[in-house]
């Protein structure tokens, strides 16, 4: 692999759809944000080339690669390094910086543009040795067909959909004591069936569920 390859890998410009090159072209705002980032990008990865990856690729994984690159990053950047990624035949890479994106930062913030069923297609799309660490992957793995699990909402919700669960009652309870309306949040109950869970993160000790529902 050589650094112009490198390059054309990461920043996929033949792979970004016709669609989304359209709508930024009609927005002059929008076209400069993207030109921005590919030169925020560039910079990085230029940088990420000469310190780290020339000398160690092959004998490094590209999700290690990955992880590093993701670290550099400003959060528009990585929102857009995710799109990206998701365009890419490269699972194993995608995962890790899923995972870091979903992980870092309130709720999963840098996410938060994409539909639920966007995301939904993310995680399954993730190759799950990367989205989730070993313990994280053996917890899943010993779930019961049925789980019973809580999500903190606002008082007002009335549905039991939702992305995002957990198994602790008790992180429920905190999430529903963060929403900020005139009353207090409720936490919801649902059994949910192993099959619709789509991982188990615990990297903020939340035991959080990703739900297909």
């Amino acid at each position: 692999m050589n650094k112009n390859y490198f390059k054309k890998f990461l920043m996929q410009e033949d792979k970004i759809t016709l669609l989304i090159l359209e709508k930024e072209a009609e927005n002059e705002a929008l076209q400069e944000g993207r030109r921005k980032w590919r030169e925020e990008l560039g910079a990085v990865i230029d940088k990420l080339w000469d310190e780290f990856v020339k000398d160690i690729y092959p004998n490094q994984s590209m999700c290690r690669i990955t992880n590093k690159l993701y670290g550099m990053l400003s959060d528009q950047a990585r929102y857009n390094l995710i799109y990206i990624l998701s365009n890419v035949d490269n699972t194993d890479a995608f995962g890790v910086a899923l995972s870091l994106a979903w992980t870092h930062g309130y709720h999963g913030s840098i996410l938060r543009a994409y539909k639920p069923e966007q995301l939904i297609w993310f995680f399954k799309l993730a190759d799950e040795n990367t989205l989730m660490n070993e313990k994280e992957r053996e917890v899943l793995k010993n779930l019961p067909d049925v789980v019973k699990a809580y999500r903190g909402v606002p008082f007002s919700a009335k549905s039991k959909k939702g992305l995002s669960w957990t198994l602790s009652l008790d992180v429920a309870e905190i999430f529903s004591k963060r929403i900020k309306e005139t009353q207090s949040g409720v936490v919801l109950e649902k059994d949910i069936p192993k099959s619709s869970i789509l991982a188990y993160l615990n990297a903020r000790q939340e035991e959080e569920l990703i739900i297909d529902l």
